[in-house]
């Protein structure tokens, strides 16, 4: 059973790590960080959505401040998570591949737990979003904020 979870944990550390690795080399630091946001991050990007369409959303001028405050306050932590998830990822895949399994488990162990925290992150945000918007603008910003689903 152990076997085949670390077997299962090396063939997504592959999946992802790599093909992270190989764009992450041909690509600028921008397209870098959108990758890895878009890698280590499942939930929907409420902040960027709800400062790129202020206007559209009706937001007044004490919004837009907090809103940026609270990003400003917490955006460069929680992108630097999401490049070390992919780090990780790629140490974990190359330790496998290295027949050094025990020091995979301990990349993706920390990757996992990482992951965690993004998310806990997303929460974070997601409550202190909803905390600045008024009730219909939050319904406004779902709309916008939603990803388009995959079958």
């Amino acid at each position: 059973m152990r076997k085949r979870l670390l077997n299962a944990a090396l063939i997504a550390s592959l999946t992802f790590g790599v093909t992270s690795a190989a764009f992450a080399d041909h690509m600028g630091h921008e397209h870098e960080l959108a990758h890895a946001i878009k890698h280590a991050n499942f939930m929907p990007t409420l902040m960027m959505h709800t400062l790129k369409n202020a206007e559209a959303l009706g937001l007044n001028q004490k919004q837009v401040e907090e809103l940026k405050a609270y990003k400003s306050a917490n955006s460069s932590a929680q992108q630097e998570d999401m490049k070390q998830v992919m780090i990780l990822e790629n140490q974990a895949a190359e330790a496998g591949l290295n027949k050094d399994l025990a020091a995979a488990k301990t990349a993706g162990d920390k990757s996992i737990a990482l992951r965690q925290a993004i998310f806990n992150q997303k929460l974070e945000c997601y409550q202190k979003v909803q905390s600045i918007l008024s009730a219909e603008q939050f319904e406004k910003l779902k709309t916008m904020a939603q990803k388009p689903q995959k079958h």
